[in-house]
């Protein structure tokens, strides 16, 4: 492992220190616009516990203890858990047995709830004790108060040689504020206030002393915001929390179905944030609350066609920070579109390359397949219009990265000193190998990368004669065939049946097994008589778990089922090889796959589906084995369950044409039925359907549509 400047950079790769502490702690998190919180089962941050527990806001903890006793013990826990819409984190809990002089106070005869819910972004705690005694009972209620201000890639496990500096807390008869001088020139702050005033406040306690009567209560409100200023300007916690201008309500008799899918849309509308006045999905909680090119794209992509305006809001930001210059120390190039963005303090004295940073050769792709599937999808021409000069860059810079050898083939390899080593999906250090383990040399032409190319350049294409440029749209269709042909020729392996990883720097194939060239037939970039024996490697026992499909072969030499990308199971990977599936014909193998993530996120708390979970086979009465710092929840993971739902459907919106296309639909033979209720988007609807499944053939009832709008069901 390698210290950069006191920073922990591992080969090449951005390290999450993970401690054994922390991991046995259940958590919960809830997000307000920008804020995010991540608590105990007691919603408590505790004191002098080294986790990632805490209060976030722009890249920085800016509160690290929030600890509740009761008579100087903890409360007994009751229950805990966040609502179905991720409104508020509940926690039930009593008193624990203690001694009033010479009289014991019995275990449950004191009831406290704490409810947690963000107002924007500032953390609003409404803490609420009952006395069930027959008589009065002197209380003392104490919060325990913390903040280090540490930068997030601080308590991901990186040091810093330098910091900034504490400063004394302000205390004031109600509430304490915290603040922090840090390198930057900039002052953070954090302002706990209570309500009604504590009997004893100092720099790191609030003290309620309390005489409750008999079946009496008590309230203490708690307000937890944050602020950022210099010199000039402050920026505090005040826009409110963005809502989903679609509407969906999916209603089905499957129970796991219903709460996977009730979880997954709310995880995603928490998940959307405002940067410079778009709303986008933020990549994943607690690591990755932040703007990632690649995670957003994705993202959108799978929420096509139920919540467009997502694509159309990720598309204008991306568009607003796409790379205008050379720039090495942030991996820059003209036209690129960015890998990701942070605003704490090690971002702002660049001891970190993402200000943004530039580093991923898949994003100015998923931009241009972005584009394509958003307007065939609207027929919004004028957000089109908007960022076709984007759109122009972006093109030039697929191309022109493909010309580099004279193959077509898009290659990354980092110029910073901090940047990423792999610049694919699969970004850790060790994901690009050849077959006997080594790990390949840069420069590296991924797989995936290349099918992303040639959809991209076939989107833009049509988009081109869309704007009425046809002498345009002519090279880039033949630039398209030409990739198509090359990829065909130079990633298939013969003897195996399946296609190479990657080509490493000296041109050699990367002879693994891995889930990337499932994305090929989700670009449809492979043959027709070559799909059913990718489709087969992909789904046999040494790829399929049961749960899913896992990120490599378990024959290959760096497989490990606890890896990050070695052998573990992404469902946003499944749910773009299981979409490949389905445009190709094999909705049963699609369906498979389906069924695997369902009944994984089954056993998932709140039937959240994580960023990723351990590639361990399905056993009988084995359940899917946790990821130790997955992130939970993870957009694209959230929006894997309704991109997989889409294509079993085969459900497509042609906005253009005002026509619904149900191709081939399919659902598992333990759904019943399956309604789409009250669907209606800021380019679309309102729609409903019914869908009965019967013998194993899907009927598809219309009960609400716009007259002008017709509805093609096609049988399989």
């Amino acid at each position: 492992m390698e210290a950069k400047g006191g920073k922990l950079f591992f080969n090449g790769e951005w390290y999450i220190l993970c401690s054994s502490v922390p991991l046995t702690t259940q958590k919960h998190i809830l997000k307000g616009n920008r804020a995010f919180v991540v608590v105990d089962q007691r919603g408590d941050i505790p004191l002098f516990f080294p986790s990632e527990l805490g209060f976030y806001w722009r890249d920085t903890r800016f509160l690290s203890g929030f600890e509740m006793l009761i008579n100087e013990s903890h409360p007994l826990l009751l229950s805990s858990g966040t609502d179905e819409k991720n409104s508020q984190i509940k926690v039930e809990m009593t008193n624990p047995d203690f001694k009033l002089g010479d009289k014991l106070i019995q275990r449950t005869s004191i009831y406290i709830r704490k409810t947690l819910k963000f107002k924007g972004d500032a953390l609003l705690v409404e803490v609420d004790i009952r006395n069930f005694t027959p008589y009065e009972l002197p209380l003392i209620i104490s919060f325990g108060l913390a903040a280090d201000f540490l930068d997030i890639f601080e308590v991901r496990g990186s040091e810093r040689v330098k910091r900034g500096k504490l400063l004394d807390p302000r205390v004031d008869k109600d509430g304490v504020e915290f603040s922090y001088k840090g390198l930057d020139g900039l002052k953070r702050k954090t302002l706990v206030s209570f309500s009604p005033a504590p009997t004893e406040l100092s720099q790191k306690e609030a003290i309620f002393k309390l005489l409750l009567k008999s079946k009496g209560s008590h309230r203490i409100l708690v307000s937890i915001s944050a602020s950022i200023s210099n010199e000039h300007q402050s920026v505090s916690l005040c826009e409110e929390k963005p809502q989903f201008e679609s509407t969906i309500s999916i209603e089905t008799d499957h129970e796991v179905l219903k709460h996977t899918l009730d979880r997954a849309i709310s995880d995603l509308e928490m998940m959307l944030s405002y940067i410079d006045g778009c709303k986008v999905p933020m990549a994943g909680i607690p690591w990755y609350c932040a703007l990632f090119g690649r995670d957003s794209l994705i993202t959108s992509l799978s929420l096509l066609p139920w919540m467009p305006e997502v694509a159309r809001e990720t598309l204008k930001l991306l568009a607003l920070y796409q790379a205008k210059e050379e720039a090495p120390f942030t991996d820059a190039e003209r036209g690129k579109i960015l890998h990701e963005l942070r605003e704490g303090e090690m971002a702002k004295l660049k001891e970190i390359p993402f200000v943004p940073y530039y580093g991923s050769a898949d994003a100015t792709c998923l931009f241009l397949m972005l584009a394509g599937a958003f307007y065939r999808t609207t027929g919004d021409l004028e957000s089109i219009k908007e960022i076709w000069e984007n759109i122009a860059l972006a093109t030039d810079w697929v191309q022109s990265q493909g010309n580099t050898l004279g193959d077509g083939f898009i290659r990354y390899a980092t110029r910073s000193p901090a940047g990423l080593r792999n610049q694919g999906w699969k970004d850790s250090h060790d994901a690009i190998h050849h077959s006997d383990g080594r790990i390949a040399e840069p420069p590296i032409a991924v797989v995936e990368i290349q099918g992303y190319k040639y959809m991209a350049l076939k989107e833009v294409s049509y988009l081109c004669e869309v704007m009425g440029l046809s002498r345009e749209s002519e090279p880039l269709i033949r630039s398209a065939e030409r990739l198509y042909q090359n990829i065909n020729d130079t990633f298939w392996m013969e003897n195996k049946g399946f296609y190479a990883l990657a080509i490493d720097g000296n041109r050699k194939l990367c002879r693994v097994i891995s889930s990337n060239p499932g994305h090929l037939l989700f670009c449809e970039a492979v043959p027709v008589e070559r799909a059913k024996r990718v489709v087969a490697r992909l789904m046999d026992s040494h790829m399929f778990t049961g749960y899913g499909i896992r990120t490599l072969s378990s024959q290959e030499v760096r497989y490990n089922p606890m890896s990050y990308h070695n052998g573990s199971v992404w469902p946003h990977d499944c749910a773009l090889i299981a979409c490949g599936f389905a445009k190709y014909g094999f909705k049963r193998e699609a369906l498979r796959v389906f069924e695997g993530i369902l009944e994984a996120a089954s056993y998932f708390p709140d039937y959240r589906i994580p960023e990723l979970f351990c590639g361990f086979s399905k056993k009988r009465e084995r359940t899917p084995v946790p990821y130790p710092v997955a992130c939970n929840p993870q957009a694209w993971a959230s929006a894997s369950i309704l991109m997989m739902l889409t294509s079993l459907l085969g459900l497509q919106v042609d906005a253009v044409n005002k026509t619904i296309i149900f191709n081939n639909p399919i659902l598992p033979k333990s759904i019943n039925i399956l309604e789409i209720k009250d669907w209606e988007t800021p380019y679309y609807g309102p729609f409903s359907f019914r869908l009965i499944n019967a013998g194993g053939h899907l009927a598809v009832e219309i009960l609400k549509k716009p007259s002008r709008w017709k509805v093609l069901v096609i049988a399989g």
